[in-house]
């Protein structure tokens, strides 16, 4: 069985520099610590976490609470968590927020999610979630994919990738506009990046001499069978509009069901989405895309550092989107 000796002498580092590197020191010089992990790795060592957490008073562990699971924008952000922090030595434990039953659990301060070394939050609002009151521990916390006024925080300008997509958004003198998409089935599981890519886009429109009451906003919830009924049907009573769906998940239902009645995006009609996830590439969606493992690796980054400094000040980090052109939205105006 290798030990800390064994690894020093192939990495030819000393032994304080090896367990430096098993301790996350963030003073070992990366080329150093490239070096021991690469002679760990060639020694198939393998570290006792849970005794070398117990002589530093941690868990090794970081909750991450996200507010449902099956989507890919989730997994993506998780993942790309989970990543970095098992690269620091970290695991983490998902607890998917999913109803008001589960709230009411995480509301209570000793449950077994605050008994971890850091919490990371995404695409959920504290004053959503506790209201004033606010969290019920004091632990070092991220805020991911919000905005927050006192914790720290990462998230995407969506009100500029709103504004994106109307500049970008091919619009003839005779089209109607549509935005597809805000409705929040729970309110207290919002975090806003809905209203804010409405509100943006409503801006844009506005800078383009389009009056914004003249856009009429459909509110339904994130469900592919639902846009797919929307783009059937609005392609039935429109022979020229142009969209803007608040998510490509409504952004492949809608551009399918106006298939499904023979209208083309891109020929027909125009069409934005927002995120490009996997499949939006395959299908032309135009859509406004968001750096999601960047914001998810900055996250776990951040609450590593607010846990072996929790004197740090507060930071946010305001992320920008992209806008990406397929055939969507490449009508002639």
């Amino acid at each position: 069985m290798s030990t800390i000796s064994d690894i020093a002498r192939l990495a030819g580092v000393s032994t304080g520099t090896v367990s430096k590197v098993l301790n996350n020191d963030s003073t070992v010089k990366d080329k150093n610590r490239e070096r021991v992990l690469n002679a760990m790795k060639e020694l198939d060592y393998q570290p006792n976490l849970y005794a070398r957490n117990l002589s530093r008073g941690k868990t090794g562990l970081v909750s991450i609470i996200i507010p449902t699971i099956g989507q890919e924008f989730q997994a993506r952000l998780v993942n790309s968590i989970d990543s970095l922090l098992s690269k620091y030595g970290y695991d983490s434990i998902l607890f998917p927020m999913l109803s008001r039953e589960r709230l009411s659990r995480f509301s209570d301060p000793f449950h077994y999610l605050y008994h971890t070394d850091g919490m990371i939050i995404a695409s959920l609002s504290l004053q959503g979630l506790f209201g004033s009151k606010g969290l019920p521990v004091t632990k070092p916390l991220m805020m991911v994919d919000t905005h927050d006024e006192v914790y720290d925080c990462v998230y995407i300008d969506n009100r500029l990738g709103g504004l994106m997509a109307a500049e970008k958004l091919q619009i003839t003198p005779a089209s109607k506009v549509f935005i597809v998409g805000g409705y929040e089935s729970d309110e207290q599981f919002s975090s806003r990046v809905f209203e804010d890519r409405v509100e943006g886009f409503l801006e844009g429109i506005e800078l383009r001499g389009i009056p914004r009451e003249s856009v009429e906003q459909i509110p339904i919830i994130l469900e592919w069978e639902l846009a797919y009924k929307k783009g059937f049907e609005l392609s039935t009573l429109y022979s020229d509009f142009s969209v803007f769906c608040l998510s490509d998940i409504l952004a492949r239902g809608f551009i399918e069901g106006a298939s499904a009645n023979k209208k083309l995006a891109g020929i027909d009609y125009s069409l934005i989405g927002f995120d490009n996830l996997e499949f939006s590439e395959a299908l032309g969606i135009s859509t406004i895309a968001q750096p999601v493992e960047k914001m998810g690796e900055f996250a776990a980054r951040r609450i590593i550092e607010a846990i072996e400094a929790p004197s740090m000040v507060r930071s946010a980090e305001v992320l920008l989107p992209e806008y990406v052109e397929r055939k969507s939205n490449r009508r002639e105006s």
